[in-house]
């Protein structure tokens, strides 16, 4: 093989870490914490980084309970401009019976950077799934929707509803 003289051949750089505060909000139904196990990937424009399970950092109190946000600081490899997550729950050892969970979303921030990226859920995680959920945007967030509704508009009104009718 014969290389141009200017060329010099470098091994390839370590990949660097970037710490990341991860919030994650569990909502407020009855029934809705898990025992289950919880575990999360990174995805950027780098590529992805290892899947990590998030665990308790200080007491090792009782984890994705009812109307809790728990917090998580976790070290991962830099994967750029954060894009998306996945999540996946699995049952833990010693409890099948609460595992599914009502996750409301995940905010993640690069330390480093100080750029948080919030990914909205509002929904059901059953063990052994997993889920990828993109940053929220406003283009996500809100639409304009046409509705037709048949009846009467003022029973409509009385019962509590705000949006535009046209």
């Amino acid at each position: 093989m014969q290389t141009h003289p200017y060329v010099a051949l470098l091994p390839h750089a370590p990949q660097e870490n970037a710490d990341f505060s991860i919030t994650v909000a569990t909502a407020d139904l009855r029934g809705n914490g898990t025992d289950g196990n919880v575990y999360i990937t990174l995805i950027g424009e780098k590529g992805e980084s290892d899947e990590q399970q998030l665990v308790a950092n200080d007491d090792g109190g009782r984890l994705f309970e009812r109307n809790t946000t728990d917090k998580f600081s976790v070290t991962m490899t830099d994967i750029g401009a954060l894009q998306s997550i996945r999540l996946r729950m699995g049952a833990s050892w010693w409890s099948e019976v609460h595992s599914d969970w009502h996750l409301s979303e995940v905010k993640v921030l690069n330390t480093l950077t100080g750029l948080e990226s919030t990914f909205p859920f509002n929904g059901w995680v059953v063990k052994d799934t997993m889920l990828t959920l993109s940053a929220s945007s406003h283009d996500q967030l809100f639409h304009d929707y046409q509705v037709t509704v048949v009846g009467q508009y003022d029973s409509i009104k009385q019962q509590g509803y705000s949006s535009r009718i046209k």
